[in-house]
């Protein structure tokens, strides 16, 4: 996992990753779409190059925004990838739990019909 980057989290930590867009709902479940321009390629390059020199991969953060925020349901970000293993590992069902999450639960959003089931 890639951490530390130029933006100041709620710990004040700098983080070195990369934002590369906001992701926005559609009329399509389950679509979000997004995406990037000028200054945001330019630090992507950055980024990438640096993965390169580094002989490394680049490793893409989804973070999930907090609606009175954001119009932006969420946003990703890149940073190199570190191979060092920080905090547990992640085991299958482990995705669908806010564990560590110190934002207030979200209320289960009503089930979306689906227009091409019949």
């Amino acid at each position: 996992m890639a951490y530390g980057g130029k933006f100041k989290g709620k710990g004040k930590k700098e983080y070195t990753s990369v934002q590369l867009t906001g992701l926005f709902k559609t009329q399509k479940k389950g679509l979000y779409v997004g995406s990037s321009t000028g200054e945001y390629f330019d630090k992507a390059v950055a980024k990438i190059k640096e993965a390169i020199k580094a002989k490394k991969g680049v490793t893409f953060f989804l973070w999930r925004n907090d609606p009175d925020k954001s119009e932006a349901a969420f946003t990703l970000y890149m940073d190199l990838d570190n191979m060092q293993k920080k905090g547990k590992k992640i085991e299958d069902g482990d995705l669908d739990s806010d564990e560590g999450d110190e934002r207030e639960p979200e209320e289960e959003p009503e089930e979306e019909s689906d227009p091409f089931d019949d």
